[in-house]
């Protein structure tokens, strides 16, 4: 699993239940740079960084937590484009809910969703599809 400075963690407890919190890095490790996250209220992962590497964090959390995404430092349109172009895609509960929660602010009117065991399917409809396509052919 590879992180970047910068990146945010979403930790899934062992009920599934997540929090995100950012890589940041910190000076206190015995004069040396460490890495360390943050959470939205300004509280650090750590009250003293020890990991000398991101690889040594996201290790040390793989430990702790039922599993880890990392989410990439990309605007909320660039990460669901594919929908948009018309794509059919898979995505999880936590996903679904981001772009339920975004609906606005991705330009989506309808999104088609199945469900299938823990996975759903989503797709954007034709009508927004060619809207989508036809303002962007215009710039």
């Amino acid at each position: 699993m590879e992180a970047k400075l910068g990146d945010t963690l979403r930790l899934y407890d062992r009920e599934d239940y997540w929090t995100d919190v950012e890589i940041i890095q910190r000076e206190n490790c015995d004069g040396e740079m460490c890495f360390d996250t943050i959470n939205s209220d300004g509280s650090y992962g750590n009250t003293y960084p020890r990991y000398k590497s991101v690889e040594d964090l996201i290790e040390s959390y793989s430990k702790s937590w039922g599993h880890i995404d990392i989410i990439r430092d990309t605007s909320i349109q660039e990460q669901w484009s594919d929908l948009l172009s018309g794509d059919t895609l898979w995505v999880t509960k936590y996903e679904l809910d981001e772009i339920l929660d975004n609906l606005k602010s991705l330009n989506i009117n309808t999104l088609m969703i199945q469900s299938c065991k823990d996975k759903f399917v989503i797709k954007v409809d034709e009508l927004t599809v060619r809207k989508h396509k036809e303002m962007h052919n215009e710039d």
